[in-house]
């Protein structure tokens, strides 16, 4: 911490960690980070589709044409430029990506399944951004549908985003009752638009 000044610096904590974190300098609590895991199940998302039929936006995989669009959008989620991480990101994930846009072109959320490597867990949903729990639906049915029946997948979310809830409950998957991590800062909270966040962008440190 020697090296961070006066800068603010965030990091997503798992629990058991709180305290030695803590006492290194992450001493502002924000957002609690719950996670949703499970297989993907067709069938049921087809039983749930009142959910996911909405003419409020349209869904189309992502194209590089989009990347400009799309980086712009992200910066809005996170509040500052992610670019130099995304972009590969996208680039490197484009067929499994897809964007969502209100009817006049404008980008109101994207997704992306990408492969995790766990023992026991095939893809992240990292992220799913939408402007309103209709937007991060529908892009989480497009994600799964596009990955084969049984894949096992996981979502991280915070806590204040309820709508995720029903979402991924409603899909089959199953969350614990204890968040997995707690976003910590050194200086002071940053406001972030949590209703927009269906998933984070990754586990990784603040990267919502």
């Amino acid at each position: 911490m020697e090296f961070v000044g006066s800068r603010n610096f965030a990091i997503d904590s798992v629990l058991n960690r709180l305290e030695a974190n803590n006492k290194i300098g992450f001493k502002v609590p924000s957002f609690m980070i719950y996670i949703a895991e499970g297989a993907v199940d067709h069938a049921k998302l087809d039983s749930c589709c009142d959910i996911f039929n909405n003419n409020e936006v349209i869904v189309k995989p992502f194209t590089a044409d989009m990347m400009d669009a799309v980086l712009a959008y992200d910066k809005q989620i996170a509040g500052h430029s992610r670019d130099a991480f995304l972009r590969p990101y996208l680039e490197l994930h484009a067929q499994q990506a897809y964007v969502a846009t209100d009817h006049d072109g404008s980008v109101v959320g994207y997704g992306v399944s990408a492969p995790v490597m766990s023992k026991y867990l095939q893809y992240g949903l990292f992220p799913i951004y939408g402007n309103t729990t209709n937007t991060q639906a529908k892009l989480f049915e497009m994600l799964t549908r596009a990955l084969p029946d049984r894949t096992i997948i996981v979502a991280g979310f915070p806590g204040e985003n309820t709508a995720a809830i029903k979402l991924y409950k409603s899909a089959g998957l199953t969350i614990p009752e204890e968040p997995i991590a707690q976003r910590l800062y050194t200086k002071n909270v940053i406001e972030l638009p949590l209703l927009k966040i269906g998933s984070c962008l990754n586990f990784d440190i603040a990267r919502i």
